[in-house]
């Protein structure tokens, strides 16, 4: 199971949109470089495009994160159960044996 996490949470990560769309690099510097409403949206569609793709896999990461936890937690949990279990048959076969 933590083989198949991590090749997930691998795959999720490459994902990610590069950083440079994010960075400084996309955005314009002058007032001349978006003197125009089409370069303005693009500009802003790009920028959107990155923030969805990198909010999209971020929910995936957590998802994921979630549900391998939860995986974990419950075997963890069956054991307590059953060690419960068997500590009050055996008080029981204790106060029956008396």
């Amino acid at each position: 199971m933590l083989l198949v996490s991590g090749a997930m949470f691998l795959v999720m990560y490459l994902l990610l949109p590069s950083t440079p769309s994010l960075s400084t690099f996309g955005y314009p510097e002058t007032v001349e470089d978006i003197n125009s409403q089409e370069k303005i949206l693009e500009i802003l569609q790009g920028q959107n495009k990155a923030i969805v793709r990198t909010t999209e896999t971020v929910q995936w990461m957590l998802f994921i994160l979630a549900f391998w936890i939860l995986a974990a937690v419950v075997p963890v949990l069956k054991a307590v159960k059953d060690k419960i279990d068997l500590n009050l048959e055996a008080k029981h076969n204790e106060k029956e044996s008396v």
